[in-house]
């Protein structure tokens, strides 16, 4: 079944000034949650299982398993970042973590979009990722794939254009379009400029063959799609990717309309990784 997790997801995102190129262990260590000694043990295994044929498994959730540090002190360590001006929701960094487990080592493209505009799908997807690169599941790239309200260039301080847009319609260098953030591992693809239609049908067609190619460089592709009023490809888009999250804000559908949706995603043979049910107005409250 597919996981359910509710998020104040309109909480304020912005990582301009954070100063978070610490990476989680030297974190840890500097916090005192372990001594140097336990990082370098717990690295020492993170490798061995990787070179036995296990995947991955990002470093928090290793030293979680491990018993070397609990679950409120990761919550500390991904939410209070040093010079961070939002901490993360801690449900942001539980679908994180779950999400790292089911994601193997193969490269991964990832889609979510919600089913009316304003749930919050911007929000999940910038501090999902956040939450991810904090937990050393770096590399990860973030993709405004929402022409027609593009946001996370925004959650970042980072500029919209060039973007998604110029890469796929006039061959801008991937270079040009891909712009890091203050947090390490972590890249955003912003929107662009070119006209919303366009580039959801040029996505469809031709998008996922450049996001594979993406995908040679970045463990993770998230894409922030539009809802689905402004976003009719979203089922064709489902098929190609290797995974969908779905956003619902609370009080705004029927349970019949969550269950339309999941049908429709069995039918197309895609992926559902996760309903996400956000509160914007609490978090506005």
């Amino acid at each position: 079944m597919p996981i359910v997790i509710r998020t104040n997801s309109q909480q304020s995102i912005n990582f301009m000034q954070a100063n978070t190129k610490e990476r989680i262990g030297d974190r840890a260590v500097r916090l005192g949650f372990l001594s140097q000694a336990q990082l370098d043990q717990a690295l020492t295994e993170q490798e061995r299982l990787r070179g036995a044929g296990g995947a991955r498994m990002p470093l928090g959730i290793h030293l979680l398993e491990q018993g070397m540090i609990s679950a409120a002190q990761l919550g500390e360590l991904l939410g209070r970042a040093p010079g961070s001006l939002a901490s993360l929701h801690e449900d942001a960094i539980e679908l994180a973590a779950r999400l790292a487990v089911l994601l193997d080592e193969a490269p991964r493209i990832v889609l979510a979009t919600a089913f009316t505009r304003g749930a919050g799908t911007t929000s999940v997807v910038a501090q999902l990722g956040t939450a991810l690169a904090l937990m050393d599941h770096a590399p990860v790239l973030l993709v405004d794939a929402n022409q027609a309200a593009p946001g996370l260039h925004r959650s970042f301080s980072l500029p919209q254009a060039p973007g998604l847009g110029e890469y796929l319609t006039v061959d801008a260098p991937l270079e040009d379009v891909v712009q890091d953030t203050a947090i390490a591992g972590l890249a955003v693809l912003p929107s662009g400029a070119a006209e919303a239609g366009l580039t959801n049908r040029v996505m469809v067609e031709h998008g996922i063959v450049a996001l594979r190619h993406l995908s040679e460089k970045y463990r993770l592709i998230l894409l922030d799609c539009p809802a689905l009023p402004d976003f009719p490809e979203a089922s064709l888009l489902a098929q190609r990717v290797d995974g969908v999250i779905s956003v619902v804000a609370a009080g705004q559908q029927r349970v019949s309309e969550v269950q339309q949706f999941s049908d429709l995603m069995t039918q197309v043979r895609a992926n559902l990784l996760g309903v996400i049910v956000t509160h914007p107005e609490a978090a506005r409250g």
